[in-house]
């Protein structure tokens, strides 16, 4: 049975602190650039985005879920192409109340800037065989498979998914370039500390 509305707010207020994680290292100012991802495995990111203020699109996600309906597929998405995220927010909510991890990989200046970052994240996921439910991921996951030559099997290899996450760098404090490496340190003891509670 879902929650009210009254209890669900209160059940994402409580998990702010702990479900939204700054990984960046920086000082938090103009757009940041940040992934979500099961908290059972942060390492498999699941959507990249950009955002100016994290928790409150952190909420927004969750809101457009509209966790406290009944199962269903989230008819009220305009969006057909934005239905699969919603709907992957709202399965994970079904289990145990589950809800997403926001991870802030890094900041940079500008909405522009921001859209190359966040472009470029997204290519760097689908190359290493992320499941994105990002809108780009169709269109960006045919050309990488034209570019590189990847197959659907290898797309779908669990421990190629598992030894694939990412790292920030920054080139002259300005831009962000990902880089395949072993994925942030405390996320992943977060990702630790979540297991070891179920």
């Amino acid at each position: 049975m879902p929650l009210t509305k009254v209890q669900l707010a209160r059940h994402i207020r409580s998990h702010l602190v702990s479900n939204v994680i700054d990984d960046s290292g920086v000082d938090p100012q103009g757009v940041a650039i940040y992934f979500l991802s099961d908290p059972r495995d942060l390492r498999r990111v699941r959507y990249v985005g950009q955002t100016t203020a994290p928790k409150r699109r952190y909420q927004q996600h969750l809101n457009t879920a509209r966790l406290w309906l009944p199962a269903e597929l989230p008819w009220w998405v305009k969006s057909p192409k934005l239905r699969p995220l919603y709907d992957w927010i709202r399965r994970l909510h079904e289990d145990d109340l589950r809800l997403p991890v926001m991870v802030v990989t890094g900041w940079v200046k500008s909405v522009p800037m921001a859209r190359v970052a966040e472009r470029e994240q997204i290519c760097a996921h689908l190359s290493c065989g992320m499941p994105l439910l990002n809108v780009e991921q169709q269109l960006l996951g045919q050309q990488l498979l034209l570019s590189y030559g990847y197959s659907q099997h290898n797309f779908r290899e669990k421990e190629h998914l598992r030894q694939c996450s990412y790292r920030r760098e920054y080139k002259q404090g300005e831009h962000l370039f990902p880089v395949a490496l072993l994925g942030p340190r405390h996320a992943l003891d977060h990702a630790d500390s979540q297991s070891a509670m179920e």
